[in-house]
């Protein structure tokens, strides 16, 4: 059986730490170790975890750490052979870890699991299937190219071998994903190995943050397979054309009907409208900045 380290990044994570911890706690497979790692600026979410658990290790920085920052150094730390990460605004199902734990058993890859929206919040789901659609729960155990950190699980050896997450990005789960598979460590998706994960945007920070997202996968895909220009104004061209856009709400609907969502995507795809326009406005830019000469 492996020993398990689950890594928790926190900053200003006061309002939901508590009951996330709590659902750590309260796993049928308890975690060998588990690690918080704090940067925020006053005492409230250490406090929080600190009073929770005293078995918790709990690491402290007195600068303010990027969430991938944060966990690499709790993968540091780490006293476990299988690193487990998640977040501080997630609730996680009695039996999570343990489906973790069996895939990685039967599989010996890199672990994936459902990401499920906590609550049923009109905006809150569509918010949701705009984000995490490739990992609802449900549906069958399948390969992935990309996994979430909200719950993604490696090797310490494979995870060290990499490097880890690429700490100054937001989409260091992506980078940390695509060099895992060229190390030939496959991601392996556990659709009962479930965390549900609190939302809480409104449609402007929604458009943003994929806006932000877009913009920088738009950079990290032109940088990791060296886009040549004409593959750089091929893929603009794409992303702002019609075309693009159906595309991507399609993939929305086969990904809500595998896992049984198809109900909450036909009432919630003004949401995921939005969200798919601020990403592809995003990659546009990145390959407007490329082809104005500007990087």
């Amino acid at each position: 059986m492996p020993v398990i380290s689950v890594i928790v990044p926190a900053y200003r994570s006061q309002k939901t730490i508590a009951a996330a911890l709590e659902s750590l706690l309260a796993q049928t497979r308890l975690a060998d170790e588990l690690i918080v790692v704090d940067s925020s600026p006053d005492d409230a979410t250490w406090q929080i975890a600190r009073n929770t658990e005293p078995r918790i290790t709990l690491i402290r920085s007195n600068k303010r750490l990027y969430p991938h920052e944060a966990r690499n150094l709790g993968a540091q730390r780490a006293a476990g052979d299988l690193l487990v990460f998640t977040d501080p605004d997630i609730l996680a199902h009695p039996e999570w870890l343990a489906h973790v734990e069996q895939a990685y058993q039967a599989a010996g890859h890199t672990i994936i699991g459902g990401v499920d929206c906590l609550g049923r919040r009109w905006l809150d789901v569509g918010v949701h299937l705009c984000k995490f659609d490739n990992w609802l729960p449900g549906g069958p155990c399948r390969p992935l190219e990309i996994g979430p950190s909200i719950n993604f699980s490696v090797s310490k050896a494979a995870f060290a071998q990499v490097g880890g997450f690429p700490d100054d990005r937001m989409l260091g789960d992506t980078t940390l994903s695509w060099a895992l598979r060229e190390a030939g460590n496959e991601l392996w998706f556990e659709p009962r190995a479930v965390v549900a994960h609190h939302h809480d945007q409104d449609i402007g920070s929604l458009f943003r943050e994929r806006f932000r997202r877009g913009r920088e996968f738009g950079h990290l895909r032109m940088t990791h397979d060296r886009w040549p220009r004409v593959r750089v104004l091929i893929w603009w061209l794409i992303s702002i054309l019609p075309l693009r856009i159906v595309k991507l709400m399609a993939r929305r609907v086969r990904n809500g009907a595998r896992a049984g969502w198809l109900g909450w995507y036909a009432l919630t795809w003004p949401v995921v409208l939005v969200g798919e326009l601020g990403w592809l406005w995003g990659e546009s830019a990145a390959y407007w900045v490329v082809l104005r000469g500007r990087s």
